[in-house]
C-alpha cells in the first residue's frame, strides 16, 4: 500500500537530510524536506527504514537498503573475496589490453549489398613523411587482428566467447 506523507494522520517529525536525492535522468536534486524513520514489513520480514520526503505530489518508493533487508531484492553472486586479494595472486593475467588468442570469426557479408571502396584520405605531399613516422603504419592493405566494436555483431561474438572459455571453470 502506497501513501503520500501529506494523507498520513499522524505525521511523523522530520529530520534534517544532507542526502541528496536525484529523479532519474535529471541533474538537479529534489527539494527534500527531511526523513524519518518508521518500521517496515513484508511478507516475511520487518524492518526499520528510513524515509525520505520531498515537495511534491509523487509516489512512495522503497530503497534499495530497504528492499533487500526485507528480502524483497535476493543477493545474487555477491563477491565474498577481496578483489585486491584477486589481482595479487594472479597478477600477470590483469596486465596488458588482453586479449582471446586462437579465435578466429566469420564476418557474413550480404552478398546483394553493393561494396563501396572508400579511398584513404589524401594527406598532402609535404606531410606524408611525418604522418607516416608518426603512425609507423605501412602503407598499403591493411589486415584486422583484432575485432573492431564497430562491428554490429561484436558484442555478441565477444560475450559468445567469453562464455565459452569460462564453461566448466570451478566457482563461475
Amino acid at each position: 500500500m502506497s501513501i503520500s506523507f501529506s494523507k498520513l494522520h499522524q505525521k511523523p517529525d522530520l529530520r534534517k537530510a544532507n542526502t541528496k536525492i536525484f529523479a532519474y535522468g535529471c541533474k538537479n536534486d529534489l527539494r527534500t524536506l527531511g526523513f524519518f524513520v518508521a518500521t517496515i514489513e513484508s511478507k516475511s520480514k520487518v524492518a526499520a527504514g528510513k524515509f525520505y520526503v520531498v515537495n511534491g505530489n509523487s509516489g512512495t518508493l522503497l530503497g534499495y537498503e530497504s528492499a533487500m533487508e526485507l528480502g524483497i531484492i535476493p543477493t545474487i553472486n555477491r563477491l565474498s573475496t577481496d578483489v585486491g586479494e584477486i589481482c595479487d595472486e594472479f597478477g600477470d593475467l590483469f596486465q596488458g589490453i588482453g586479449k582471446i588468442k586462437d579465435v578466429k570469426v566469420k564476418i557474413h557479408v550480404d552478398d546483394s549489398v553493393k561494396l563501396n571502396v572508400q579511398p584513404h584520405r589524401r594527406i598532402p605531399f609535404h606531410l606524408q613523411r611525418k604522418v607516416e613516422a608518426e603512425l609507423k603504419t605501412h602503407v598499403g592493405l591493411h589486415r584486422y587482428k583484432r575485432l573492431s566494436f564497430g562491428i554490429s555483431s561484436a558484442a555478441e561474438i565477444f560475450q559468445e566467447t567469453v562464455s565459452e572459455s569460462l564453461h566448466g571453470l570451478q566457482g563461475v
